[in-house]
Protein backbone atom coordinates (compact mmCIF):
# COMPACT_ATOMS: atom_id res chain seq x y z
CA UNK A 1 0.00 0.00 0.00
CA UNK A 2 1.41 3.77 -0.66
CA UNK A 3 2.10 6.06 2.15
CA UNK A 4 -0.01 9.24 1.59
CA UNK A 5 1.83 12.08 0.98
CA UNK A 6 -0.68 14.27 3.27
CA UNK A 7 0.22 16.08 6.36
CA UNK A 8 -3.11 16.63 8.23
CA UNK A 9 -3.04 18.66 11.52
CA UNK A 10 -5.50 20.64 11.48
CA UNK A 11 -7.88 21.21 14.73
CA UNK A 12 -11.13 19.08 15.60
CA UNK A 13 -13.19 20.68 15.70
CA UNK A 14 -12.61 23.67 13.18
CA UNK A 15 -13.97 27.01 13.46
CA UNK A 16 -13.60 26.22 9.02
CA UNK A 17 -10.05 26.81 8.19
CA UNK A 18 -8.55 23.63 6.89
CA UNK A 19 -5.23 23.27 6.07
CA UNK A 20 -3.73 20.68 3.24
CA UNK A 21 0.03 20.37 3.22
CA UNK A 22 1.74 17.55 1.50
CA UNK A 23 4.94 15.95 1.58
CA UNK A 24 5.44 16.49 -2.28
CA UNK A 25 4.13 18.38 -5.37
CA UNK A 26 0.71 16.43 -6.41
CA UNK A 27 -0.52 17.00 -9.71
CA UNK A 28 -4.64 16.53 -9.96
CA UNK A 29 -4.89 16.62 -6.10
CA UNK A 30 -9.17 16.23 -6.03
CA UNK A 31 -10.63 17.74 -2.29
CA UNK A 32 -14.33 16.73 -1.48
CA UNK A 33 -16.20 17.55 1.40
CA UNK A 34 -19.37 15.78 1.86
CA UNK A 35 -21.99 16.17 4.81
CA UNK A 36 -22.64 12.81 6.95
CA UNK A 37 -25.69 12.04 4.77
CA UNK A 38 -23.06 11.70 1.48
CA UNK A 39 -23.82 14.59 -0.22
CA UNK A 40 -20.86 16.73 -2.00
CA UNK A 41 -21.22 20.12 -0.88
CA UNK A 42 -17.76 20.93 -2.24
CA UNK A 43 -15.41 19.39 -4.96
CA UNK A 44 -12.58 20.98 -6.45
CA UNK A 45 -9.45 20.38 -8.29
CA UNK A 46 -6.06 21.45 -7.71
CA UNK A 47 -2.89 21.32 -10.08
CA UNK A 48 0.77 20.59 -9.27
CA UNK A 49 -0.18 21.80 -5.66
CA UNK A 50 1.48 20.88 -2.03
CA UNK A 51 -0.27 23.33 -0.20
CA UNK A 52 -3.81 24.54 0.22
CA UNK A 53 -5.88 26.70 2.29
CA UNK A 54 -9.85 25.47 2.31
CA UNK A 55 -12.07 27.83 3.68
CA UNK A 56 -15.08 26.06 5.16
CA UNK A 57 -16.47 28.82 7.39
CA UNK A 58 -19.46 29.19 5.39
CA UNK A 59 -20.85 25.50 6.44
CA UNK A 60 -23.34 25.24 9.02
CA UNK A 61 -21.67 24.02 12.42
CA UNK A 62 -22.22 20.24 12.25
CA UNK A 63 -19.90 16.88 10.92
CA UNK A 64 -18.65 17.10 7.87
CA UNK A 65 -16.03 14.27 5.82
CA UNK A 66 -13.15 15.90 3.57
CA UNK A 67 -11.99 13.37 1.39
CA UNK A 68 -8.67 14.09 -0.66
CA UNK A 69 -7.57 11.81 -3.83
CA UNK A 70 -4.57 11.82 -5.89
CA UNK A 71 -3.05 9.80 -8.58
CA UNK A 72 -1.94 6.68 -5.96
CA UNK A 73 -3.44 8.10 -2.70
CA UNK A 74 -6.82 8.64 -1.38
CA UNK A 75 -7.28 10.39 2.31
CA UNK A 76 -10.57 10.73 4.17
CA UNK A 77 -11.16 12.63 7.48
CA UNK A 78 -13.48 13.42 9.71
CA UNK A 79 -14.20 16.89 10.14
CA UNK A 80 -15.99 18.79 13.15
CA UNK A 81 -16.92 22.63 12.14
CA UNK A 82 -18.32 25.15 15.64
CA UNK A 83 -18.94 28.43 15.71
Amino acid sequence: PLRSPLQWSNSNPSSGIVKVKLDQTVSGLVVKVSGIDGRVLLSKQYRDTRFEELDLSGLETGNYIIQLEGVDFTHTENLIITR
